[in-house]
């Protein structure tokens, strides 16, 4: 989509899909030797566009793998109602990643991004109507050229109604060869110090996520061994630590904030 800040697009062309039956076919046959699949790509929400499908048609066909699903990171143009039907309907994880990147509408213009920081409130909003213990995460770029103290403080309070239960927090960096790299471009100490302010607040959120489902029982699939405890993850991308064997996919109680997520107790 050509954001001022990224180089991909200069890189790697227009977007480009692989068919629905093949992805279909692919997932049907990893679903003997797992238990879930994370779809993923340079832009996924510009699935199937140029061959007139579209990622609802992935994702509705998608239902006939019997596996857990999980989606990369995603455009909040997709989200209406829809798509998380879709979603609910095929085994799609109640866990989404939509990247904002800033709530300020001034920087977004600037980042050539293609919604207002109301509207990404308004998508934040739905996807809890419909999934009220959804997972929803996102990138923050901190420090964007131009970025003013009113800008950034907008940012803040957006990030504040929104409350994701976790973000990844970028310093921003200059690329040759982009738009943004052309404009005047704020001291490094500023963007270091922002990020700073961002991530203590969206870790603030993210805990208080956490906080909200202790006391649930969710299904975790356990991916890793972390040691005292394997790790995993549930459906809404909570990370676990449990004594639950690797490769696992169990019921969970979550019990109590423990490290990055929460230690579970499974039967």
């Amino acid at each position: 989509k050509f954001c001022s800040y990224c180089i991909v697009p200069h890189l790697r062309g227009r977007s480009r899909s692989r068919p629905v039956a093949e992805i279909v076919a692919e997932a049907k046959e990893l679903a003997k030797t797992t238990k879930e699949i994370v779809f993923t790509g340079i832009d996924i929400s510009a699935f199937g566009r140029e061959r007139g499908e579209g990622l609802i048609t992935l994702v509705r066909a998608l239902g006939a793998a019997d596996v857990r699903k999980r989606l990369g990171s995603l455009e909040c143009g997709v989200i209406d109602g829809d798509f998380l039907r879709a979603l609910t309907d095929s085994g799609f994880c109640d866990h989404l990643h939509l990247s904002m990147q800033s709530g300020s509408d001034g920087v977004l213009r600037r980042m050539n991004r293609r919604y207002t920081a109301a509207e990404f409130i308004r998508k934040t909003q739905q996807i809890r109507d419909f999934m009220p213990d959804c997972g929803i995460m996102s990138d923050i770029i901190c420090g964007f050229p131009g970025e003013t103290d009113a800008e950034f403080n907008e940012t803040l309070q957006t990030l504040e109604q929104i409350r994701f239960g976790g973000v990844h927090v970028f310093v921003y960096s200059e690329r040759d060869g982009t738009a943004a790299a052309k404009m005047p471009q704020l001291p490094k100490s500023v963007r270091r110090e922002r990020a700073k302010i961002v991530s203590e607040l969206t870790e603030r959120h993210k805990r208080e996520f956490l906080t909200s489902q202790l006391g649930k029982v969710k299904d975790v699939y356990v991916e890793e061994n972390g040691g005292a405890f394997n790790t995993g993850y549930t459906s809404n991308y909570i990370k676990v630590y449990t004594r639950a064997p690797l490769k696992s996919m169990t019921p969970h109680k979550l019990n109590e904030i423990y490290k990055e997520g929460v230690k579970g107790h499974y039967e």
